[in-house]
């Protein structure tokens, strides 16, 4: 959903489909949407953004997630004994070589 505001009363609200087919611009419906005052003109325009910024926080806090996650298996892999004694043999094994 978008909303685009036309005048000083008017808010015009776009609804597009999250599928879009063959036509990347088919419009589902508009609606306009008379406010009253300036100020539930802004009331109205966050309450369409609001979803929306809170998808973003949502899927940004998912990659964050993710990306600690793989930074901490990067630390753990690097401090591990296990790795430094796999090179080390690794190291061995190429001199022969």
């Amino acid at each position: 959903m978008s909303a685009k505001v036309v005048d000083r009363k008017t808010l015009r609200l776009t609804i597009v489909p999250m599928q879009p087919s063959n036509s990347s611009k088919e419009v589902i419906s508009n609606c306009d949407l008379i406010v009253q005052s300036e100020q539930q003109m802004v009331e109205e325009l966050i309450g369409v953004t609001h979803p929306l910024i809170s998808k973003g926080r949502q899927v940004m806090s998912e990659q964050s997630r993710i990306l600690k996650k793989i930074g901490r298996q990067i630390q753990d892999s690097q401090n591990s004994p296990v790795s430094a004694r796999t090179i080390a043999l690794t190291n061995r094994h190429s001199d022969r070589l």
